[in-house]
């Protein structure tokens, strides 16, 4: 609590003395362009620039895991400050995300340098935009300076940490929302739903001349509009402009081979547990900015700087198109026509590929001595490679969406993040009997470590039921015919890749919570073998299949307790439904 009441003292002093100059050098400026905000300078130039200008203000979105704020700036050339007055006036809202992970801090200066030039007026905003800025959603990260934080990086100095203070890597959680700091910027993004978001970061990798590469969902997740606008209206003019700088852009790298240019590269699409793809389903296009973590961090910040101001340009220009565009996506997302198709979950490449030309630079390969693995060593030589690009990608993992998704209230956290999500949902008010399809796992696998903190389920076979379930008051539905449909569909729907499922949400369900004693069980199973001639085929399959359990008594008796009516019916059973019917009747 100490470091709070300093930080707050030495800010009134901070701003005080600001109001008061001229000098509108940022830090990162000051340090000849090697150094990166603090947080207490994060704040104090958060407030500065609010003092100086009607144009900026300064607000708390909410406060990290620690306790400290999480700051939001907001541009606007009229001086709006609400949603209700942006909304009002027809402007395009552009969000930018910076310092999430607080090690990447190249957003957070191109943000600062960019809002003083509108507080100076090198730069004008437009008329029919809003910006907001935050300079970092990772407080406590942040904190955590040291110049070792970023092993793979070219600078600055000292930099941040990857995580939040109790290890969660927010770049993971935008769809299961466990960190306080992401579950106060999803209320902020639903809240202004901005029409383009831009997430910050530094990547890791092979080397090449890019010092800024992207990615933008530009198919799947999206609707056909979006994809052409982004790729004709958008990427098309700012690959221009940022080439007309010096900043030539490429698709984030993926090689087929890591490290290996000659290998290959891979198109993706991004999954909703990530900032980008999150915007994807949320109908909103999101812009993925990774710059190369071996470039010098001036050119970094300058080419953080140069994407972000030509998309505020772009923005400008097609305002009325990006707005029109989103708003009939969220109409579509919650229409007939979009439920009574088939969803696509996932997407897996073709195998077809496009030559591409990559802005490489000459390497080659030696063996290690300590490890025997390769190792990649680059040159400073600059070199154009013609590489196949497998581009391609096709959905699969398709399944037919229902009117609505239940679940009963005994899942709190679940309630809890649809609250997170802003997605609407209903309240059961009596008991009802109702007839809904479940799906029913087999052959589960989990994952051997955890993954962001939880034990992820990797596999799984799945097969479809109907059932008739009595569920109580309170249940909770959630309707499918809402502008985050797709948001719903991937939360819920087992297969997707980023499910509250396969995060471990259920691990509870596969979990086996009464047993048989052996000496109950012994004589039962024989008399199941005398009686049942089909059984006893079944058993003997079952050793055949899994001879490593012949002299497991608890496993071969286990195997006939499942096969009793005492065994638990509902185990391995999803417990969201599918409703297809008039779920308002279940309110009533």
């Amino acid at each position: 609590m100490q470091i709070k009441h300093f930080l707050i003292s030495s800010l009134l002093i901070a701003v005080y003395a600001f109001a008061n100059s001229q000098d509108l050098l940022t830090p990162y400026e000051e340090s000849g362009k090697t150094e990166t905000m603090t947080y207490q300078q994060i704040l104090e130039w958060s407030h500065k620039l609010d003092v100086l200008s009607e144009k900026v203000y300064y607000l708390s979105i909410g406060q990290s895991g620690n306790g400290y704020e999480i700051p939001m700036l907001i541009a606007d050339k009229d001086g709006f400050k609400s949603v209700s007055e942006v909304k009002t006036a027809n402007k395009v809202i552009l969000m930018i995300e910076a310092g999430i992970h607080a090690g990447e801090p190249d957003g957070t200066d191109a943000g600062f340098l960019l809002f003083r030039d509108f507080v100076e007026d090198k730069i004008e905003i437009p008329d029919n935009i809003t910006i907001l800025f935050l300079p970092t959603i990772n407080p406590d990260g942040c904190i955590r300076r040291s110049k070792y934080n970023r092993i793979n990086q070219n600078g600055p100095k000292e930099m941040g940490w990857r995580t939040t203070a109790d290890y969660i890597n927010m770049n993971r959680d935008f769809l299961k929302a466990e960190s306080i700091e992401i579950r106060a910027f999803l209320k902020t993004f639903n809240e202004w739903l901005p029409d383009f978001f831009i997430d910050c970061h530094t990547t890791d990798g092979a080397d090449y001349q890019y010092v800024v590469t992207y990615d933008l969902t530009c198919l799947g997740n999206m609707g056909e509009e979006h994809n052409l606008w982004q790729k004709e209206k958008y990427l098309k003019p700012i690959k221009s402009k940022m080439d007309n700088d010096g900043f030539p852009i490429f698709r984030y790298v993926n090689f087929n081979k890591w490290h290996d240019p000659r290998s290959g590269l891979r198109n993706w699409i991004a999954s909703p547990i990530l900032s980008e793809g999150y915007s994807a389903v949320q109908n909103r296009p999101g812009l993925l900015i990774e710059t190369h973590m071996l470039k010098p961090y001036h050119l970094r910040v300058e080419g953080t700087y140069k994407i972000i101001y030509h998309t505020m340009l772009i923005l400008s220009e097609e305002s009325k198109n990006i707005s029109r565009i989103n708003a009939e996506a969220d109409i579509y997302a919650a229409s007939e026509d979009f439920k009574s198709k088939p969803f696509p979950l996932n997407f897996e490449s073709t195998g077809d590929s496009t030559m591409v030309i990559f802005k490489g630079v000459e390497y080659d390969i030696d063996t290690s001595k300590l490890t025997g693995g390769l190792i990649f060593n680059y040159s400073d030589i600059p070199v154009d490679f013609e590489l196949a690009y497998f581009d391609k990608l096709e959905p699969t993992d398709f399944v037919n969406l229902p009117d609505a998704y239940i679940f009963e209230p005994v899942w709190r956290d679940i309630i809890e993040l649809l609250d997170c999500h802003d997605i609407r949902y209903y309240k059961t008010k009596v008991m009802h009997n109702v007839n809904l399809e479940a799906y029913r796992f087999y052959n589960e696998v989990f994952s051997d470590s955890p993954y962001e903190g939880r034990q992820r389920l990797i596999s799984f076979e799945i097969r479809t039921d109907t059932v008739t379930r009595n569920l109580p008051s309170g249940s909770i539905i959630v309707p499918i015919n809402q502008r985050s449909a797709r948001l719903i569909a991937h939360m819920f729907e087992p297969l997707s890749s980023a499910s509250l499922l396969k995060w471990g949400f259920f691990n509870r369900i596969f979990e086996q919570k009464e047993y048989s004693e052996s000496y109950v069980m012994e004589p039962m199973a024989l008399e199941m073998l005398e009686s049942n001639e089909d059984l006893s085929t079944e058993y003997e399959l079952f050793l055949e299949k899994n001879p490593q359990v012949l002299n497991n008594q608890w496993v071969l008796l286990n195997w006939f307790y499942q096969k009793t009516d005492y065994w638990d019916k509902l185990k391995n059973v999803y417990p969201v439904y599918k409703f297809s019917g008039n779920y308002l009747e279940l309110t009533k």
